[in-house]
């Protein structure tokens, strides 16, 4: 659980500083440097790990009379080019609208694809790369709240940047300051995950998550456009990583609980997995919300064209964008609002569990 949370504070912790050299090098010195210097990073990381992480063999448990698994070869080409096709789809489509044909013919063929992919897994293989038979009820609530939350984080984050930079007219190196306090509280939610599991359980510490998730979001989605940075925004920031490392310690292990030892990398793997999926998707979907209500917005006051140009900064555009960036961050807090659904209803049913475990013992 501790490594949980650890892994959990260097989110934030990563963010804060990489939002701190990136804007060095954009307000300073040239903006690609920034995915310059990271691949840099990367690279030397890569080299350290080589060298210093230990070459374990791995031990691969012989199952059905001495044979050991094969790979599950048709579940990883139907989940992959489903995942891919579906995920393209959704981001393309607030570029170039949903009109064009080619947005909903790759978004229906990625649907099939996982329909075939969820086949393979429970009937056509021995094998399959996500044990879904062997996920418990629990498991499922996990991984609908996980894709919930993080689909809401990743709305508040890309267009906390945007309100930030492009409607107050802040500067990188100024945002980057004014979202730096996420390492801070980040750090402590993550370590306090332990404690609060402890005490309170996994199910009321999901629910505490997706209730944080769902209030950032609706802190930015009402916040006036001058306001002071110190009401919404700055509140809205130190809740937020509460909302991230609360919920993803816990439902990696509640997905690990549910598996055997040999396959609990799996369960983490597909919460890491869902997480950034979640966030791509989310955005994709906010996207085209943004996109389709300013050009509504910008119909009814007669303006063709481009509506809201980034490099028009007067007061009707911001005025445009602003309803964009609303319905986004409105549509991110019915993500968290449906999180908090999903997690009150695991509260419930665990509860339910207990007082039923409680009955039996008493009798």
């Amino acid at each position: 659980m501790i490594g949980f949370a650890c892994f959990g504070a260097c989110g934030p912790l990563g963010a804060a500083t990489g939002a701190v050299f990136a804007a060095l090098f954009a307000d300073l010195v040239w903006w690609p440097w920034s995915f310059w210097v990271l691949s840099i990073v990367c690279v030397v990381v890569m080299l350290i790990a080589y060298i210093i992480l230990p070459n374990e063999a791995v031990v691969t448990p012989e199952l059905k009379g001495g044979q050991r698994p094969m790979f599950d070869y048709w579940g990883s080409v139907t989940g992959v080019f489903g995942l891919v096709l579906i995920n393209f789809a959704l981001n393309q489509a607030p570029l170039v609208t949903w009109a064009n044909p080619y947005i909903g013919t790759l978004l229906g063929v990625g649907c099939l694809s996982m329909v075939a992919f969820f086949l393979v897994e429970l009937y056509g293989t021995d094998y399959p790369l996500i044990p879904i038979r062997g996920l418990s009820k629990d498991s499922y609530f996990a991984l609908i709240c996980i894709i919930a939350g993080w689909a809401s984080h990743g709305v508040w984050a890309y267009y906390l940047y945007l309100f930030l930079e492009h409607l107050r007219g802040h500067s990188a190196l100024l945002t980057s300051a004014e979202t730096s306090p996420v390492a801070i509280t980040g750090v402590f939610f993550a370590f306090s995950t332990v404690y609060l599991i402890k005490h309170f359980g996994v199910s009321v510490v999901m629910l505490l998550s997706m209730t944080l998730f769902a209030l950032g979001s609706l802190l930015l989605a009402t916040m006036p456009l001058y306001q002071t940075y110190w009401a919404q925004t700055f509140i809205s920031v130190l809740i937020m990583p509460g909302a991230m490392n609360l919920s993803y310690p816990t439902a990696n292990i509640l997905l690990s609980s549910s598996l055997p030892k040999e396959k609990q990398g799996i369960a983490a793997s597909l919460v890491s997995t869902l997480v950034n999926y979640s966030i791509s998707c989310g955005l994709g979907v906010a996207g085209t919300i943004d996109r389709y209500s300013i050009g509504r917005v910008a119909r009814e006051r007669g303006i063709r064209g481009n509506p809201a140009p980034l490099s028009d900064v007067s007061r009707t555009t911001h005025e445009i964008r602003l309803v964009g960036l609303r319905n986004a961050y409105w549509f991110a807090t019915g993500l968290g609002g449906l999180g908090v659904l999903v997690a009150g209803a695991f509260v419930v049913v665990v509860e339910r569990r207990k007082r039923r475990r409680d009955r039996v013992g008493g009798l």
